[in-house]
């Protein structure tokens, strides 16, 4: 199953579509959080076949923070 890309324009119509600007404002920052520990646009990403494990390795990366 392929799955397709979501474009940076679909992305800032999601977050457009949130109701609460703080709610908003925080998932523009955890986005640019995500894209500096990445170092790329979540753009490529979200092209990228490996998207999926990159996200997990984020997610172990934060929890491990957190712990710590």
């Amino acid at each position: 199953m392929k799955t397709s890309a979501i474009t940076l324009g679909q992305l800032e119509d999601f977050l457009e579509t949130i109701a609460s600007k703080y709610t908003r404002k925080n998932y523009v920052y955890r986005i640019k959080k995500f894209e500096e520990w990445y170092g790329d646009s979540i753009t490529k990403l979200v092209k990228s076949p490996d998207a999926t494990k990159t996200v997990k390795k984020f997610f172990v990366f934060l929890k491990q923070n957190i712990e710590n």
